[in-house]
């Protein structure tokens, strides 16, 4: 991500795995690591997903490998005028999935758009409060959540 003047201010990467991260092997072999770094060169954290039945499920962890937020979507990511005519919503929550302290949504755009467009709309929300680095962590895992969308909609 670059501010006004070109300057890179956030880098985000993610090493190649052959496989789509699928929510049974999410956690081993095609466990899938977005490293976060602000500005470049400092890691902030990581964006990890892991391993579940049914859902995308992801943990978001600050440079020292502290865990400090907890992502499960909702199984079914699709948005289509049969089923889903609404927002599909990604809580951000503390570890012990007690406290929610952010959104993530994938922003439903009508019939038309989402038929014929491939371009997504996100919102994210989160306090005022928050730290930076746990700011810029939330819009890693909303790249992410992008991620694993779109390699759950192409198969």
């Amino acid at each position: 991500m670059t501010d006004n003047n070109s300057q890179e201010i956030i880098r985000m990467s993610r090493d190649f795995k052959c496989c789509i991260g699928c929510c049974w092997c999410a956690g081993g072999c095609c466990q899938m690591v977005l490293n976060v770094e602000a500005p470049v060169g400092r890691l902030v954290g990581r964006i990890k997903t892991s391993n579940s039945k049914c859902s995308p499920h992801m943990q978001v962890f600050d440079a020292a490998d502290n865990h400090l937020y907890t992502l499960w979507a909702p199984c079914c990511p699709c948005q289509c005028p049969i089923c889903c005519e609404d927002d599909i919503n990604v809580p951000i929550t503390d570890p012990s999935l007690t406290q929610r302290v952010g959104n993530i949504a994938k922003v439903w755009r009508g019939c038309c758009r989402e038929a014929f467009t491939d371009a997504d709309s996100y919102r994210l929300t989160f306090p005022a409060d928050m730290s930076l680095d746990s700011k810029v962590l939330c819009i890693g895992a909303a790249f992410m959540v992008e991620y694993l969308n779109e390699s759950q909609e192409e198969n």
